[in-house]
């Protein structure tokens, strides 16, 4: 009996400093003579419980050196990787790109309250050999990588093939056609049929898609917000004709260009309604209908896609707006995943776009938009990022 009651005891004050040491509550071990007065133990039973909590990891025992906490053991893992945060100098500026800035700046935000500080580099361009080698040296130690860029316009090959075979790279804002297993982004499609929803609600019946930008045949996320507006046009509006409906413009949304090109559509077309794939060129629209005489909302709709900002050219505009909250969030949620080697299904998350309100276009029918608005949120498995669908013919 006498036995048993010792081993009980080694075990009992062991199964008590290891949950400690766990949770965190343990900066340093209590020398044994503490221990002993602590658990009522003899110094034998105190050691056979601190030699087993040596073996296991707990504790490390160094002669001459008192014994430590090894608190790497049960650290976060989000605390100890090395993380690194790749971009595009040119998606950085409030002027260019806010939705990626909007992303960069909260996932640093949660890397912080994580205790985790990413390195920043940017991808290196033409002509610069030096930084390119620093790159792929960074990148090459990297325990993940969160990728906030489109795509590489000019890609170093070795740079491509690390982020192509690294098995903890996260493609942040961009659901598909870019490098990296892992993608976590924005439901354009689904975006796409809210705003013919919210189209169709304010009682239009001509709408056009207007693109201006150099990234409509090659940025996939323009295509699926396309032809999500193109199916939702199809269920509430009998149809949808890509040639008479579909004006693209491959250049830079330059205000001056889209005021010539709403110039001559307003002589060209009979339409009421603007669903303009980025709120840069969606502003410029508002702005140059306005300047040509015609009334937004009054005689024509404007919508925008992004939500980018609640101020300036921007606040009087509707829009789809991007959660890039919940893109920073899932992204970081599925790299501490990644990083305790738990099992992830699936290499696509997809987040629900919502409604940012404007005066560029009143609701008239809300049950319609309403539901818009659920089969928006419905329509994930039928977007055609998820079977690779192209075109918006």
């Amino acid at each position: 009996m006498k036995r048993e009651k010792k081993q009980f005891k080694y075990q009992l004050i062991h199964d008590a400093l290891a949950a400690k040491i766990a949770a965190g509550l343990l900066e340093q071990l209590p020398s044994e003579e503490n221990l002993c007065r602590e658990f009522d133990a003899g110094r034998n039973i105190v050691r056979q419980a601190l030699q087993m909590l040596s073996e296991e990891g707990y504790i490390i025992k160094g002669r001459g050196k008192r014994t430590q906490i090894c608190h790497r053991k049960f650290a976060d893992p989000i605390r100890e990787a090395k993380l690194v945060l790749l971009q595009r100098h040119d998606y950085l500026g409030e002027s260019n790109n806010p939705v990626y800035a909007g992303i960069v700046s909260r996932l640093l935000e949660i890397a912080a309250q994580k205790g985790c500080h990413p390195e920043m580099l940017y991808l290196p361009e033409a002509g610069n050999p030096g930084y390119a080698r620093f790159v792929v040296r960074q990148l090459r130690e990297a325990d993940g990588i969160f990728l906030t860029s489109l795509r590489p316009r000019e890609p170093v090959p070795e740079i491509e093939e690390i982020l192509l075979a690294h098995p903890r790279t996260i493609c942040v804002d961009n659901a598909v056609g870019t490098l990296g297993k892992y993608h976590v982004g924005t439901d354009n499609y689904a975006g796409g049929l809210l705003a013919a929803g919210l189209v169709a609600g304010a009682g239009c019946k001509r709408p056009l898609i207007y693109s201006c930008g150099d990234s409509f045949e090659t940025y996939s996320p323009m295509l699926e917000r396309c032809i999500g507006f193109r199916d939702g046009c199809q269920i509430h509006l009998g149809g949808f004709d890509r040639k008479e409906q579909l004006v693209v413009d491959e250049v830079f949304p330059e205000y001056h260009v889209i005021f010539e090109r709403m110039k001559r559509l307003l002589s060209e077309k009979d339409f009421d309604a603007v669903f303009v794939l980025s709120d840069l060129a969606a502003a410029h629209v508002v702005r140059a209908l306005r300047a040509l005489g015609r009334s937004v909302p009054g005689e024509i709709s404007v919508i925008g896609f992004d939500g980018i900002a609640q101020h300036g050219v921007f606040k009087d505009l509707t829009s789809i707006r991007q959660n890039i909250e919940a893109v920073s969030e899932q992204s970081f949620s599925l790299m501490e995943k990644l990083l305790r080697n738990e099992i992830v299904t699936g290499n696509i998350s997809l987040s629900a776009p919502s409604l940012k309100e404007g005066g560029t276009l009143i609701l008239r029918d809300t049950a319609v938009a309403g539901s818009f608005l659920s089969g928006a949120a419905q329509s994930r498995g039928k977007s055609p990022h998820s079977t690779g669908a192209g075109t918006a013919g």
